[in-house]
């Protein structure tokens, strides 16, 4: 499961709603948004409250091929709950060709026999476009097994049965209306994670100006820390997403002492990040230094595990690094890749070191 900050906004409205879903007995949990609307962090906050066991999977776009996803899915499964889903596993390890059927029909047959609860959540659920996987899932929603909660958190709607389940009230609903920040949620975002204080009238014109985006906030907070005069920054603050986006980005990057900011480009290319692994695409030996305080300064960074061993970047503070790096340093790009594809293979991540190899 992702690792949640110390400090966070209570959710109450939506943590009800994602509540009402599982005690209405509907099948599946659709959040849907862009990136930057909390999705994740929403859905760990609610898991947490629920005391249900819980299986995760973080999808990526590798995931596409059925024999890994199962493999995936499984296993999340028999760490949430021991020996859920084991033969359905032992099937799918052994089986060259996967046979989806008596798969899936053993995985049921111990889902029926829990004698609690236990919620799937499929995280990044945009990046699978394997019509195979999405049968998978509609053949498991299918057997409408009482036991079962699946959540989905997605940029995009998936190629799902939705209509058919919204038509027989077993869906979920969470769009970007509904994790959007209320002035309150905005107020103590500011004051007691990012550490901002603003007048009430700011903080009104800056939830009005992003529509409660969590990331538009977030960002705007870390360029008032470097802001001489609140005031004129927040009236200053408009236009769509994306613009405000590039503009606070410059400015957040531009308060930056230049060895962080290549340390961001160059390990923009990264999906995770490892001190390690940092070390050996940047060449710079304090990689576990830069990443503390990344992660200290609210600098878009995501722990991955409760060593703080594993971060990655925010999705959308990622892809913007990368333009950087291709604006700044083109000529770097390949041989950041090899130096990944090195680091990997050396590793024993193959999988991983053929991905950045190519």
């Amino acid at each position: 499961l992702p690792i949640l900050r110390r400090t966070l906004v209570p959710r109450k409205k939506v943590l009800r709603q994602l509540s009402a879903g599982v005690h209405n007995g509907h099948l599946l949990t659709l959040v849907s948004a862009p990136a930057g609307y909390g999705k994740t962090t929403t859905i760990r906050m609610w898991v947490e409250e629920t005391g249900c066991p819980v299986a995760w999977v973080t999808l990526e776009k590798s995931d596409n091929d059925p024999k890994q996803f199962l493999m995936y899915l499984l296993s999340a499964l028999g760490q949430a709950e021991e020996h859920l889903g084991q033969a359905a596993l032992e099937v799918v390890e052994n089986d060259q060709e996967v046979n989806l059927q008596r798969t899936l029909g053993l995985l049921i047959n111990d889902l029926f026999d829990l004698d609690q609860p236990i919620i799937l959540v499929l995280e990044e659920y945009h990046l699978i476009e394997n019509e195979k996987i999405d049968q998978v899932i509609e053949w498991i929603l299918n057997q409408a097994v009482a036991n079962l909660h699946l959540v989905i958190a997605t940029r995009e709607d998936p190629n799902l049965p939705l209509t058919r389940l919204r038509v027989r009230n077993q869906l979920t609903e969470i769009r970007a209306a509904d994790l959007s920040f209320s002035l309150e949620e905005a107020v103590e975002f500011f004051s007691e994670v990012m550490g901002v204080k603003l007048s009430k009238r700011e903080m009104e014109i800056l939830e009005n100006r992003t529509e409660g985006w969590i990331a538009g906030l977030q960002l705007a907070a870390l360029s008032l820390k470097e802001s001489a005069d609140s005031a004129k920054f927040v009236e200053a603050f408009r236009g769509t997403h994306r613009h405000v986006l590039d503009y606070l980005i410059e400015e957040v990057l531009n308060s930056q002492p230049e060895d962080i900011r290549e340390f961001l480009r160059q390990t923009s290319i990264l999906d995770e990040l490892s001190p390690s692994l940092c070390e050996a695409v940047t060449g710079q030996a304090a990689s576990k230094k830069y990443l503390q305080g990344l992660e200290n300064n609210n600098l878009f960074l995501v722990s991955l595990d409760e060593e703080r061993t594993w971060y990655r970047y925010h999705a959308l503070f990622a892809e913007l690094l990368k333009n950087q790096l291709l604006q700044t340093e083109p000529e770097r790009v390949d041989d950041l890749h090899e130096r990944a594809a090195d680091w990997y293979e050396k590793n024993g991540f193959i999988q991983k070191a053929v991905e950045y190899a190519f």
